[in-house]
């Protein structure tokens, strides 16, 4: 490996070290062996995730912003449809 300043002068990454943006891949040595896949105390998950009650039930619709809803790209009327059909039978 290249050491010294990249092409970008700027200093190149120590690839010993970690950072948070980088991908760290296993190497041939890490393999995970039996002894890793057994826990020696339960696990304990906590969903970050699921409601908590008291928001929902204190939760205020008169806070709400006023919007009007618009279609972008509305269906065609009855009319418009056979009037189309009339219009491509010529």
């Amino acid at each position: 490996m290249k050491t010294g300043p990249g092409a970008n002068g700027k200093p190149r990454p120590n690839p010993n070290q970690t950072h948070k943006s980088r991908l760290v891949l296993p190497t041939f040595s890490d393999r995970l062996q039996p002894s890793h896949l057994i826990h020696s105390h339960p696990v304990i998950v906590v969903m970050a995730d699921k409601p908590n009650m008291m928001e929902i039930t204190s939760f205020d619709k008169t806070k709400l912003k006023k919007t009007q809803t618009q279609e972008k790209n509305p269906l065609p009327t009855k009319e418009a449809i056979e009037q189309e059909r009339r219009e491509s039978s010529f």
